[in-house]
């Protein structure tokens, strides 16, 4: 599932046109925030229907990056062809689907370590980049995190037993999912400052 959602993503990013701002849908119904409110097994579920059924394209955004990161497009005027790039890949993915997705439940969590969710920290400060936006790692404060391992029927009725991708909690703004396992996003994103000042320490004692 996640190598969808990637390629999705990039093809937007790879596609974006540095436009005004976009408009953002609103309801009168009073709804449950799910991705503020919610577990991270309801969070998931969510995010899963709603990139493989259509749906939000600003909610799926919203759990993919930060507010705060997102605020710094809108005010470059990159936000609407962004989702609009978005919601043309995903209608053209769901068109060319055999079936119909299932996210069919999820099988286990297991709690991610500090220092994967400093790695997490890290994961998004580089995200931002791709939008030429700065994002200090330290100014995301994510208060918890977990590996989630769910069943899912994909497009072209396979069914995968263990996918697993992670879903974090930044303070203030709600759960985000991380297309990796929690070793994944560690290996990926190291913390370079640290191994910088141990080696250096190594040297002076050699």
């Amino acid at each position: 599932m996640k190598r969808v959602i990637t390629a999705v993503t990039a093809a937007v990013l790879a596609a974006a046109v540095f436009t005004a701002c976009g408009s953002n849908n609103s309801s009168s119904e009073t709804k449950k925030n799910i991705r503020v409110d919610g577990t991270a097994e309801e969070a998931i579920e969510e995010m899963v229907n709603l990139t493989f059924l259509g749906g939000d394209a600003d909610k799926c955004y919203e759990y993919m990056y930060p507010v705060v990161l997102l605020d710094q497009v809108k005010a470059g005027g990159a936000y609407k062809a962004l989702i609009d790039r978005f919601k043309l890949s995903q209608d053209k993915m769901i068109s060319d689907m055999k079936q119909t997705p299932e996210f069919k439940g999820v099988t286990a969590t297991i709690d991610m370590t500090d220092d994967q969710l400093a790695a997490a920290a890290r994961y998004f400060s580089d995200a931002a980049l791709q939008f030429g936006v700065t994002l200090d790692p330290d100014s995301i404060n994510i208060t918890k995190g977990c590996e989630v391992h769910y069943e899912f029927v994909d497009y072209n009725g396979k069914e995968d037993s263990d996918d697993n991708e992670c879903m974090v909690y930044v303070e203030g703004d709600g759960w985000k999912n991380i297309f990796y396992s929690a070793a994944g996003i560690e290996e990926r994103y190291p913390d370079t400052q640290s191994s910088s000042a141990t080696e250096s320490v190594s040297q002076e004692t050699t």
